[in-house]
């Protein structure tokens, strides 16, 4: 069975020895998952950069939806995010025929589409 966007996302960061909190959980109530003010899924942080950055993960298919959902029905939680200091990205995850020749993914088939969202598209 394949790995999840979520856990290719953790591992992808782990080899970068970054600091990855899943940030989703399960409510007993509802019987769903939730995420992190319902959009987070994992919590990033790197000490030295001083960032944090909520992640959204998914399947390259969905990026919009997810990027659409957070610019309106998470817009609110979204700009108090940002405007604490932190970061929006939403991760899709492709298989694709050919291993990439550079950059961070060097040697990978499977790829994540990579959209920022920022207080300028939460106005």
């Amino acid at each position: 069975m394949p790995a999840s966007p979520t856990q290719r996302t953790m591992q992808f960061f782990h080899k970068l020895e970054w600091e990855i909190w899943p940030a989703e959980y399960w409510c007993k109530f509802s019987n769903k998952r939730r995420d992190l003010g319902g959009f987070i899924d994992l919590v990033l942080l790197h000490e030295q950069r001083k960032l944090h950055v909520g992640l959204q993960v998914t399947t390259y298919s969905n990026v919009a939806a997810r990027v659409k959902k957070i610019k309106t029905q998470r817009r609110r939680q979204a700009r108090k995010w940002i405007y604490t200091g932190g970061a929006v990205q939403v991760w899709g995850w492709k298989e694709y025929p050919d291993r990439a020749d550079d950059g961070p993914f060097k040697g990978c088939r499977w790829r994540p589409r990579i959209v920022e969202i920022t207080g300028k598209d939460l106005m």
